[in-house]
């Protein structure tokens, strides 16, 4: 990861007034205030590349002197099960996503909590929310035109690795079989 984010992307303003209300920002930008932006940059990089996507959900925070915190949703924060056809303004919901009558995402659908969190699941329930796209930044790799959501990048290499293991297993039983037939004759 770290040749992907290194430090992560540093700005340097002209105006000192801007780099300093910058260099404040990047340390209270998490919403859940525990990393800086560059630990948030490293953490969406490790997880689009362990789960094929990262979600960053934008929150208005207006006490700040800049109004905005990040948060870092895995994937598994939409809500695959929402399938809705066409409505009476042109939009349909595919796999938690909303799109517009010419295919462009309006809307995700969210769980405010990780589904698979049971703690949290009593608080909430499994009850998606209509979350604007705007509000939202989907990380994941386009690979197909079309696509609608990210691909692990181990999935090549978690199949490769059953495959592998198939052929041990049928490997093994035939040896078993083979031994099997020697000793009869």
């Amino acid at each position: 990861m770290r040749h992907l984010v290194r430090t992560g992307v540093r700005a340097e303003w002209s105006n000192p007034g801007v780099q300093k209300m910058w260099d404040s920002w990047t340390l209270e930008c998490d919403f859940n205030n525990q990393l800086d932006l560059y630990g948030l940059e490293s953490l969406a990089a490790r997880t689009w590349k362990e789960s094929g996507a990262c979600l960053v959900r934008f929150h208005v925070e207006p006490s700040m002197d800049v109004p905005l915190k990040l948060q870092l949703l895995e994937p598994d924060h939409i809500d695959m099960n929402k399938n809705d056809a066409v409505g009476t303004n042109g939009n349909f919901t595919f796999m938690g996503i909303e799109f517009d009558r010419f295919g462009r995402r309006v809307a995700y659908w969210l769980f405010p909590s990780h589904p698979g969190e049971s703690l949290t699941m009593g608080m909430h329930g499994l009850v998606s929310q209509r979350v604007p796209a705007d509000d939202v930044i989907h990380l994941y790799s386009i690979d197909r035109p079309g696509q609608v959501h990210g691909v692990p990048q181990l999935a090549v290499s978690i199949m490769k690795a059953r495959d592998l293991d198939d052929y041990e297993e049928a490997e093994l039983l035939r040896k078993k079989i083979e031994a099997c037939l020697l000793n009869i004759t």
